[in-house]
């Protein structure tokens, strides 16, 4: 279900624009992963 709340990824987002360093879908994909292990 994690993959479906860009709703709640939209906060974080703000943040994640700040680490211009790292991509949107790798930021995104981090998220759910760490909840999945």
């Amino acid at each position: 279900m994690e993959y479906l709340t860009p709703s709640s990824e939209r906060p974080p987002e703000g943040k994640n624009r700040s680490d211009s360093s790292q991509p949107m879908p790798k930021t995104a994909y981090a998220i759910p992963a760490a909840d999945a292990a």
